[in-house]
Formats: structure tokens, C-alpha cells, sequence
């Protein structure tokens, strides 16, 4: 542990900072919970940097209008999701969706998450909401999108 928390400490404003990041042209991107906070953000900056940029978020209004701020904001295109973390016939759902319009990805970052919610309340497949979306819901998907990324790194000359 003691190994993480050094090495997180070399990092500096300067190293992280999106103009440090390279070209992300022919990258494709997946990010969860895209459509408020860090992973919003993380989207605007990969749109800076080139990236094919895809968006999920559980509400079709709401990824939607986060795909027309983020044009505004970027001047790029992103591409939206639906997916409910919640629901593991969803998660099944979005994944063949993504797999149907893809042939690689790059990088998945699996940001969405839920906080705190009231004790008692459930995912549609009957688990705890926090760990229900947080954990399995992220795992599957993963699992789910596994394969594309393991291809996708092993053809890729940089393996990214």
C-alpha cells in the first residue's frame, strides 16, 4: 500500500494536466457516468485530445444533452450509451450495443457510481443500490467488454 501512496505523490499538477496528454487520435474511449462530474470532464478533455469518446448514462435526456454540451464545448462529437448499472439485463443490452457499433477499445474508464443512497434500496436484480451499481454493475460490464479490450490492446503497436 505504502507503494501506491508514494507513488501517487510524485504526481504533480503538471504530469496530469490535459495538455500533457497525447494525441488521442484513433482511441476509443468509454467512460461511465460520463454525463455529470469527473467523468464528464474526463470526456471533455479525451474530446480535446481526439478521442472517440463514448458516454453512458442511464437517462436518454439527460446523456443526449450532454452530448450536444460537450459538441459546444468541444467543437468534437461524443457518442452516447444508455445503460442502467443497476439492471444486469441492461448492462447485457448496452454492452452488444457498444460491441455492434465497435471494433475497438481502447480505454474504459468505469467512473459511474452511486452515493449514499437510502438503506433498503434495491437494484431491479435485488441488490444493495450502492454495491449493486458500484460493484456489479461494473464488473459484468467489464466482463461483458473484457474481450474487445483484450484484442484491442494486443493489435494496438503502442499496446493501448
Amino acid at each position: 500500500m505504502g507503494g501506491v501512496v508514494s507513488s501517487s505523490r510524485e504526481l504533480t499538477l503538471s504530469t496530469i494536466a490535459p495538455d500533457s496528454m497525447p494525441d488521442m487520435t484513433g482511441k476509443v474511449v468509454l467512460i461511465t457516468g460520463a454525463h455529470t462530474g469527473s467523468g464528464r470532464e474526463i470526456a471533455r478533455v479525451l474530446l480535446t485530445r481526439n478521442a472517440k469518446v463514448w458516454i453512458t448514462c442511464p437517462d436518454a435526456a439527460k446523456g443526449q444533452e450532454n452530448i450536444k454540451d460537450l459538441k459546444e464545448l468541444t467543437g468534437h462529437d461524443a457518442h452516447f450509451l444508455q445503460l442502467n448499472l443497476a439492471n444486469l439485463r441492461s448492462i447485457k443490452k448496452s454492452a452488444k450495443e457498444f460491441l455492434s457499433k465497435e471494433t475497438e477499445l481502447h480505454v474504459l474508464f468505469n467512473n459511474a457510481n452511486v452515493i449514499r443512497p437510502p438503506v433498503g434500496l434495491l437494484t431491479e436484480d435485488g441488490y444493495d443500490l450502492q454495491f449493486g451499481t458500484n460493484t456489479l454493475g461494473h464488473f459484468y460490464f467489464t466482463k461483458l467488454l473484457l474481450p474487445i479490450l483484450i484484442s484491442t490492446a494486443s493489435s494496438s503497436p503502442d499496446g493501448v
